[in-house]
């Protein structure tokens, strides 16, 4: 008996890793072939496995024109990794990025796993997807908390206070040309346009990650003065590290996390200083106190920004949000002593994670509740009218036909050169070390040597396991 095959998409590793491969334990104590591929080789390894099923993170641009090429022999699933959409706008622009520019892949999928029902609700009132399609388990990101419960802090030690920072766009892995980079952003559309408001530019952007900068030193010199805090530092996954290596020196209570493993970062530390990333989402999920420092901006950052998913978006009502720094240093030490809760409002944050995050999924893990839907995926019938649709929006793929027409080779050469991933992969790291930024592309890239980071995973996965009663 031939087993089926599953290729599953590790979008971005320090997102994605921990929430992709539960799925795939789980598909391969199911008896499936697991494999997985990241963006800069999912083509060859498409091409080099011959997929039952292939699973995306998104559908627009590259990831449309891979599901076009593969759809009318494998079947092609969403599964968003992103923080949960509050609204309806939000929800609707992330599955078709409508007005950004590019195309998403929508009419030919299998299925689309979502985070909630409200979110099931606004795709079926414009009609996004048919409603088959579509199943509501949450998202196994999160499953890695379900074998944990909150620690109490040790007074004795020195408080652990971590910092999610966002701060790509003043200092980037790629160490590009800084005016060619104005210069794209000018001349061309696409899903960044999602981080810049109406009427406003790159530089608006520029300037709301300077100001949130600021904020986070002054924050960081204060605590490391005061000599009672250790600073856990996670820049954004698309960060420059190496930025930050100054303030190790400078101050010897900071630390700087590069754990591609969200949940580590979590569970390491006491509370949460960030703006308004939904790594506090996480937080709370712990019941960690989580700490918005975005009031500290200022009255000038409605000027600049005042995009509903980063300005007060509504998971942010759920984190303290003090108006200067006294009152900052307050929350965090009564919120420490549990003087205050975790939250302004726990019991509403309780509601908000199983509106939108089905959290605390019922009875098994999502990742096992996803792997259970895949494997059925794999031996369901395509029907007529599908497959007639696959082959419709079947394009050859743009690489593929660039590459045939450079080398006057023939499609199906190219196609063998193609099925073979280590040579991508060798390419894509060659880029990397050419920009001299190795090790901010494998913290975002997945590659299968990464065995530390795996067998993480594959701990999790042991005592995820035994949580789940009625595993076969």
């Amino acid at each position: 008996m031939v087993l089926k095959k599953v290729l599953l998409l590790i979008d971005q590793k320090a997102r994605d890793l921990v929430s992709v491969m539960l799925i795939g334990e789980y598909l391969r104590e199911f008896g499936i072939k697991v494999y997985y591929c990241n963006k800069g080789n999912m083509l060859a390894m498409a091409e080099n496995v011959n997929p039952n099923v292939l699973v995306l993170s998104c559908t627009e641009g590259q990831y449309k024109d891979l599901a076009c090429y593969l759809a009318p022999q494998c079947k092609i699933v969403l599964m968003t990794q992103e923080g949960a959409c509050a609204t309806k706008e939000s929800t609707i622009l992330r599955h078709t990025m409508c007005g950004m520019g590019v195309d998403s892949y929508i009419k030919g999928l299998s299925r689309v796993y979502l985070w909630s029902h409200i979110s099931k609700r606004w795709l079926l009132e414009e009609s996004i997807y048919p409603e088959s399609i579509l199943r509501i388990f949450g998202t196994s990101r999160l499953d890695a908390y379900r074998q944990t419960e909150k620690r109490s802090c040790d007074q004795t030690r020195k408080i652990r206070v971590g910092f999610a920072n966002r701060g790509f766009s003043i200092n980037p892995t790629i160490r590009s040309n800084p005016i060619q980079e104005i210069d794209n952003f000018r001349t061309k559309e696409g899903s960044h346009r999602a981080y810049i408001d109406k009427n406003r530019e790159w530089e608006d952007w520029i300037w709301h990650g300077m100001a949130s900068l600021r904020i986070s030193l002054d924050l960081i010199q204060t605590l490391a003065e005061a000599g009672r805090y250790e600073i856990i530092f996670r820049p954004d996954p698309y960060e420059n590290y190496k930025s930050y290596e100054f303030l190790k020196s400078k101050y010897p209570c900071f630390h700087i996390n590069r754990d591609p493993v969200l949940f580590n970062f979590i569970e390491d530390i006491d509370v949460l200083i960030t703006e308004f990333s939904t790594t506090g989402t996480e937080a709370l999920l712990m019941k960690k106190p989580v700490i918005s420092m975005q009031k500290l901006i200022g009255p000038r950052l409605p000027e600049h920004n005042s995009l509903a998913n980063h300005i007060n978006p509504s998971h942010m009502q759920f984190y303290w949000q003090p108006e200067d720094k006294a009152a900052l240093l307050k929350v965090l030490n009564d919120s420490i002593l549990d003087v205050i809760p975790y939250s302004p409002a726990p019991e509403k944050a309780e509601n908000y994670l199983k509106e939108f995050y089905n959290w605390p999924s019922d009875g098994q893990s999502v990742a096992y509740c996803i792997a259970k839907d895949l494997q059925s995926l794999l031996y369901e019938e395509v029907s007529s009218e599908m497959n007639k649709l696959h082959h419709d929006e079947y394009i050859e793929h743009p690489f593929i036909k660039r590459l045939a027409q450079k080398t006057h080779l023939s499609s199906k050469i190219v196609k063998k050169i193609l099925a073979t991933p280590v040579f991508f992969d060798l390419m894509n790291i060659g880029r990397a070390l050419w920009r001299n930024d190795l090790s901010g592309h494998l913290r975002a890239e997945y590659y299968w040597w990464q065995k530390e980071e795996v067998c993480r995973v594959k701990n999790i996965f042991q005592n995820l396991k035994r949580k789940d009663l009625d595993y076969l």
